[in-house]
């Protein structure tokens, strides 16, 4: 996520994309048209641009202070080898949250092994949290059932939903980039079957995977 808003920020600055729409009365439309930008990377920037305050303009040059590092400091800063234990000071305890699920920040050199040995290099346990307080209950079973076939069951779990009952919640599983598609496809025209119009429909796709709603819409041969 990081990594596209950054992109999104280098193709489009949010102070340009805002002084455009508010002096200028652009649209998003016409801004991607004249750039040559998706539509979908302006209409996300111009939501940031407007929905979050300017950036306050940031001070000239280092401050003129000397931080001399001391030994340790120096050992750390060029450290390249295995994990490096830190005395944080007394009565201080090192711990992580993580999901072996999740591997989203791959992208960023994370590397899900560094958890999955963190006992074994810092020592301590490991406890498994047990509530969900974020999502309705539907989707806390619904990840229960894909969990336990994750890598051959090894990351099942099951958590207490904190949440009210929701709406309902299907899981399909696509063997191919065509067939998720089809099965897009196929729930946008079941929705619209019970009334519920193509603008209260939304679909969340993976990154860099916009041109998943242009497939959809050609696996049903309408416009989505």
């Amino acid at each position: 996520m990081q990594a596209d808003i950054f992109a999104d920020e280098f193709l489009c600055p949010s102070d340009w994309l805002r002084k455009a729409y508010v002096t200028h009365g652009k649209r998003p439309y016409e801004i991607a048209a004249e750039l040559g930008l998706p539509v979908v990377l302006v209409s996300n920037q111009m939501a940031r641009a407007l929905l979050l305050p300017p950036l306050s303009p940031a001070n000239q040059g280092p401050p003129n202070v000397d931080h001399a590092l001391d030994d340790s400091q120096k050992i750390a800063v060029t450290w390249d080898k295995g994990p490096l234990l830190v005395d944080a000071g007394p009565g201080t305890d090192v711990w992580v949250v993580a999901d072996p699920r999740q591997s989203i920040y791959l992208f960023r050199g994370a590397e899900p092994l560094n958890v999955a040995n963190f006992t074994k290099v810092f020592g301590g346990t490991r406890h498994a949290l047990a509530n969900n307080y974020r999502s309705f209950a539907p989707i806390v079973r619904t990840f229960e059932r894909f969990s336990s076939v994750m890598r051959g069951g090894r990351t099942s779990g099951a958590w207490t939903a904190k949440r009210a009952t929701g709406g309902h919640v299907s899981l399909t599983v696509a063997p191919t980039l065509a067939a998720e598609c089809e099965a897009i496809a196929e729930n946008i025209s079941q929705l619209r079957t019970k009334d519920v119009p193509h603008g209260d429909q939304a679909i969340l796709a993976r990154s860099g995977s916009v041109d998943i709603l242009r497939l959809s819409q050609g696996a049903r041969g309408g416009r989505g």
